[in-house]
């Protein structure tokens, strides 16, 4: 019997750490991450793009809100990132790349995407692989920039939130 996985994976922002202490770093950042190209082109599994931290197909699933993310074309989402980038001073507080972390093995090649559609946008962006230990150390330590984690096969709702909320 073959029957969907109910997972998301999701870029999480250390929030603590400057410049993404700033909403509209990550709401550029978020902007400039092209969900379609992801899924039709590196994710191609049958993966459903995901514009909210629940998947869809969950028990008691509601139909999303209108989502900036998925407003507008492709283009427009880039111009209105590069303006909030622009407007939060982003290349005077950050001339590094943004280290993207991502565990070994998984997830290689979306991470690649994502940081070449960020580095495209004029938000440089590097990828480093660590171990998954290594990496649940780190980001519980908060020693990360930004960071490909991920939640699957709960069974409900609140108990997906949960999950959520703790990562």
């Amino acid at each position: 019997r073959v029957s969907p996985l109910q997972s998301v994976r999701y870029l999480r922002f250390n929030t603590a750490r400057p410049p993404f202490d700033d909403p509209r770093v990550r709401r550029a950042l978020s902007l400039l991450v092209d969900r379609d190209v992801l899924v039709t082109r590196i994710m191609t599994g049958g993966e459903r793009a995901a514009l909210r931290a629940l998947p869809a197909g969950l028990p008691d699933d509601l139909l999303p809100p209108d989502n900036p993310l998925a407003a507008g074309t492709p283009a427009s989402r880039v111009a209105e990132a590069r303006r909030l980038l622009a407007e939060a001073g982003y290349r005077a507080r950050r001339p590094a790349p943004v280290l993207l972390r991502v565990p070994a093995g998984n997830g290689d090649d979306l991470c690649l995407a994502v940081a070449a559609m960020w580095t495209a946008a004029g938000a440089p962006a590097r990828i480093e692989q660590s171990e998954i230990k290594s990496m649940i150390a780190d980001l519980r330590r908060g020693d990360f920039d930004v960071a490909l984690t991920g939640a699957q096969d709960t069974p409900t709702v609140e108990a997906y939130l949960e999950r959520f909320r703790r990562n």
